[in-house]
Parts: C-alpha cells; sequence; structure tokens
C-alpha cells in the first residue's frame, strides 16, 4: 500500500498545482501518516484499488479541495500499466459507523465530482453502504 499511497500522493500534488492550491495541498500533506491515530485533522479515509495492482490510501478532511476524484479516474499509473481505480472505500480514520446522513452526503460529493468531469453514459458508478456499516464503498468503469 505505500508504493501506492506514494504515488497518489504525487498525484494530488500535480492536480492541486494545477489548481493553484498549495495551500490546501499542505494541509493535506500534513495529515498523510502511515498510522491513521496520527492523521490530525483528517474526518475521512480514501482507500483506492488501482485495479488489484495496487492500493493507495490518503487522510482528508473533506473531500472537497485536495482529492479529485474524476481527474484521479481518468490518470494513468504507469508504474502499474493501468489508468485510473475501480474500487474506493471511504471510511473514517478510526473504522467509526457512518451515519445514514453522513454516507448520504459522501454518495452525493462522489457523484458530483465525478459527473463533472464525465457524462453519465460515459461511466457506470455506484456506491453502496449495506455491507458494513463502517465504510462507504463506490465502485466505478467505463460504460
Amino acid at each position: 500500500m505505500l508504493d501506492g499511497t506514494i504515488h497518489l500522493v504525487r498525484l494530488c500534488y500535480c492536480y492541486s498545482s494545477l489548481d493553484k492550491r498549495s495551500k490546501s495541498f499542505n494541509e493535506f500533506l500534513g495529515m498523510q501518516t502511515y498510522d491513521p491515530s496520527e492523521a490530525d485533522g483528517a474526518n475521512y479515509t480514501y482507500t483506492f484499488d488501482i485495479h488489484r495492482q495496487a492500493y493507495a490510501r490518503v487522510f482528508v478532511k473533506t473531500k472537497d479541495g485536495t482529492l479529485d476524484l474524476a481527474d484521479i479516474y481518468g490518470s494513468p499509473w504507469q508504474e502499474y500499466q493501468v489508468c485510473g481505480f475501480d474500487t474506493l472505500w471511504i471510511s473514517h480514520p478510526d473504522w467509526s459507523r457512518i451515519s445514514e446522513e453522513e454516507a448520504i452526503e459522501i454518495e452525493r460529493e462522489v457523484s458530483d465530482d465525478i459527473l463533472y468531469d464525465y457524462a453519465k453514459d460515459e461511466l457506470n458508478f455506484w456506491c453502496d453502504k449495506l455491507l458494513d456499516e463502517t465504510y462507504v464503498l463506490v465502485n466505478i468503469q467505463d460504460a
């Protein structure tokens, strides 16, 4: 997971620089740690499955800001010879329960992010909270 995370953080830096959000990136970078209990200020953990070639995990205060899921989905991972990701788990760093209201908000943020860059007919994606109350599962693939 460490290798994938390093590549993901680097990718987030590139997109943050393009969007001229270096201040928010510095805050984001300060939350990245191996031990989730030490991710000061982080409210969420985003764990990406990069087509079973690698996994990457980042901690964020909110999804808005440094983490652009549509950009990450469309990004090539030359190291793994794949593009994007196919599964994402969104949880709290301490694995505490995600409330129904919170899950609805997470699903809205994910949908707004993805559909800002992609048309509805380009992708199949869905969010699921039925498996476990500690995370929201996001699956995404080209249509």
